[in-house]
């Protein structure tokens, strides 16, 4: 079952006596905050809903719940967290109560490790939904920002899409909550732009991390540096920074190499991971570097990476020199 299909059983009224949600965490969070939303009454809530987690649970005591009848409710929810920790012996245990379930009680189990369905026997996956949740792909965050933004009546442009997407990055929860920010700062608007997330979101250090990347990109010391004295002033990582450094030239080494292949310049986005919206700005800046440059500058990043770690030298002056190597010509 996907996690959509899972979404439009319960809204349908369908309640399962059991469920296993595993795989990536916001996702499955959230999957689990609706279900509880459609099962549980906060009114006796204190006397239906149990939570149990797996590296310290006491099995009987979480059977004898599960078998329990609920009070003045339809049923009973017990949920058992971070189900990987389970052995085998466990799940045999559990197992009595899973392919027999009490039609009062609605057991959840989450977990991390997509492999713990395994351990289910036939009769227990009979009685229970099973939803893997899959992380999300570098390619596919524009889209899953628009979608949660259409699922609370509201737009985004693109641009506006791809820009949280640069200051952001990959974590789902950390999007979740800057979009919750965005339609506080919109108010009444029905679509967020582009100056919006500049505004609510880019005021963070990993916009400055992106300024850094860009001017190195662009070959220009005196802003490079300048760049990197106010993260460090900021408090900024500089594992961070070198990270982000790594992963601009690899982009820009890429460029290189399929403008060379001559692979089509319409997948270049796709395989990069990037917005079709700031593709040409890595173009150009691909364009001041040649293949041996790229290679001196990873192996400069590398270099400066194992200094900071053996506390070799100071930590400004070492980033410094970093910058004024990258970015010469």
């Amino acid at each position: 079952m996907t996690d959509r299909e899972l979404t439009k059983e319960i809204e349908s009224g369908k309640i399962r006596s059991g469920y296993l949600l595993i795989g990536e965490s916001f996702q499955r969070e959230e999957s689990l905050s609706f279900l509880l939303s459609r099962v549980v009454d906060p009114a006796t809530k204190t006397f239906n809903y149990d939570v149990f987690y797996a590296d310290d649970v006491e099995l009987e005591r979480m059977i004898q719940t599960a078998l329990s009848f609920p009070m003045m409710q339809k049923r009973r929810v017990v949920v058992l967290k971070g189900c990987q920790a389970l052995n085998a012996q466990a799940w045999k245990k559990l197992d009595r109560v899973l392919s027999d379930p009490p039609e009062t009680t609605c057991m959840v189990f989450t977990g991390d490790d997509a492999k713990v369905q395994k351990k289910l026997s036939k009769e227990a996956k009979r009685h229970m939904a099973v939803v893997v949740f899959k992380p999300i792909y570098e390619n596919r965050i524009e889209p899953w920002i628009r979608e949660r933004v259409r699922k609370k009546d509201r737009d985004i442009s693109p641009k506006a899409a791809a820009v949280l997407h640069l200051y952001v990055g990959t974590s789902l929860r950390d999007l979740a909550n800057e979009i919750e920010k965005l339609f506080l700062f919109v108010g009444d608007r029905p679509r967020i732009e582009e100056q919006d997330v500049v505004e609510v979101a880019g005021h963070s250090r990993i916009h400055g991390i992106f300024d850094l990347t860009d001017a190195v990109g662009a070959r220009k010391t005196g802003e490079a540096l300048r760049i990197l004295q106010n993260l460090l002033d900021e408090g900024e990582e500089p594992g961070r920074m070198l990270w982000m450094l790594v992963r601009h030239l690899t982009a820009l080494s890429k460029i290189a190499g399929w403008k060379k292949t001559g692979v089509d310049r319409k997948e270049w986005s796709g395989r990069l991971g990037i917005s079709p919206y700031f593709l040409s700005k890595y173009v150009a800046q691909a364009a001041h570097f040649d293949e041996e440059t790229l290679q001196d500058g990873m192996e400069r990043i590398l270099d400066t990476e194992n200094r900071l770690k053996s506390g070799y030298g100071n930590k400004r002056v070492l980033l410094e020199l970093l910058m004024v190597g990258l970015c010469r010509k």
